[in-house]
């Protein structure tokens, strides 16, 4: 069976569409990959996002709702969202610090409600919180 001429020129015409997108699609895929693959490289792993809309969208806070603080010289105790991280690692569930000592061999960081021991290296001792305490903090 032979196509006629006009219906060969569309099928060619929607093949050399169909093969712009396809090749587009296929640039945009292997350059994206490639920045994943490369992260450290690119540095992309430093870079903090700003814009309301994605962090929403990704359920991620906003950085002013993050508070920071320095423990045993270059460590970071840092609070968000009722959880407590020590240099970005899960630490325990609380609130904001109200002070730190920071000492050897432990230290301790005192909430509202609770005083969470740690050692040097960020290690969780033990929580103690307001009702087990003997006198109020």
């Amino acid at each position: 069976m032979k196509l006629s001429l006009p219906r060969k020129r569309t099928i060619l015409a929607w093949h050399r569409w169909l093969g712009f997108a396809s090749a587009f699609f296929l640039v945009i895929l292997s350059l994206t990959g490639l920045a994943l693959n490369h992260t450290e490289w690119l540095k992309l792993d430093q870079i903090m996002l700003h814009n309301r809309l994605l962090l929403d969208r990704y359920g991620m806070a906003s950085g002013s709702s993050i508070q920071a603080y320095r423990i045993n010289g270059s460590d970071t105790l840092a609070h968000l969202d009722g959880e407590l991280f020590y240099n970005g690692a899960p630490l325990t569930n609380g609130e904001q610090p109200l002070g730190i000592l920071s000492g050897e061999p432990i230290s301790v960081v005192a909430t509202a409600t609770q005083l969470i021991y740690l050692t040097p290296i960020g290690e969780l001792i033990e929580t103690v919180s307001v009702a087990n305490s003997p006198t109020p903090f």
